[in-house]
């Protein structure tokens, strides 16, 4: 009985932090699918830190509109409707990011997740 406790718990938290990650992208690019996530935490509240990077699975439909309306086109999505910061969606920038906004250091994904 135990383990059957155990097992519920430990899907609901799985649940809980799947819809937690697709907070932080507009429910209008349709993502649904997460290849990737390395979160670290250090501490809690005012004065805790948090780092970490998430890579979605980009639907077919959203890389066109992506394709036709640029960040015009995100420029334009709502908000979610979830409260708190992850519904904010409002500095959109294009790729590959300058070198003058990443401190002289090489932007690429295998340098965030190290």
């Amino acid at each position: 009985m135990l383990m059957i406790v155990l097992g519920i718990a430990a899907l609901a938290w799985k649940g809980f932090l799947y819809r937690h990650h697709l907070r932080f992208v507009p429910e209008e690019m349709g993502v649904w699918r997460i290849i990737y996530v390395a979160e670290e935490a250090w501490g809690f509240g005012p004065g805790g830190n948090e780092t970490g990077i998430i890579v979605y699975d980009m639907p077919e439909a959203t890389y066109e509109a992506l394709q036709a309306g640029g960040i015009k086109w995100l420029q334009n999505l709502s908000s979610n409707s979830w409260s708190g910061w992850q519904g904010r969606y409002d500095e959109w920038h294009s790729t590959p990011v300058p070198e003058t906004e990443t401190l002289g250091r090489p932007c690429t994904l295998r340098h965030w997740i190290e």
